[in-house]
């Protein structure tokens, strides 16, 4: 296949960094913000009211911070696939469909993460191939 510019190809290892920046950055990002109420020093912690969402929003904090240092980037990427799935099929089982922004950024997640866990992390990563 006749490549436009093919002098490019030669950094094809730069592309990884980029998208782990980007996503490590939103997921950590989005996932904060529904755990800053724990986060708030007032004398005594709230009690969760839902305590799944808590660990599913901590899951997605871990898997955020490690994707954006380059550290168990496959397995992180694995992980944030498998929650981005278990969001869509808890939308799915409230009868929510995918119109709203929200649901596309969570599309979007889990097509960085796919991407990031079949091309590894790239450069400039801690766990990067040998």
């Amino acid at each position: 296949m006749l490549s436009i510019f093919p002098d490019f190809l030669t950094y094809a290892l730069f592309a990884p960094p980029f998208l782990r920046i980007a996503l490590g950055a939103f997921v950590i990002s989005k996932s904060y913000k529904k755990l800053r109420p724990l986060f708030t020093v007032d004398g005594d912690l709230p009690v969760p009211q839902d305590k799944v969402s808590k660990i599913v929003s901590v899951l997605f904090l871990l898997s955020g911070i490690f994707i954006l240092i380059g550290l168990y980037t496959q397995v992180s990427a694995l992980m944030l696939i498998l929650l981005t799935i278990g969001v869509f099929i808890r939308k799915g089982s409230r009868g929510e469909t995918l119109d709203g922004t929200e649901t596309w950024l969570q599309v979007f997640v889990f097509v960085m993460a796919l991407s990031l866990m079949l091309s590894g992390a790239g450069f400039y990563a801690i766990d990067l191939p040998l």
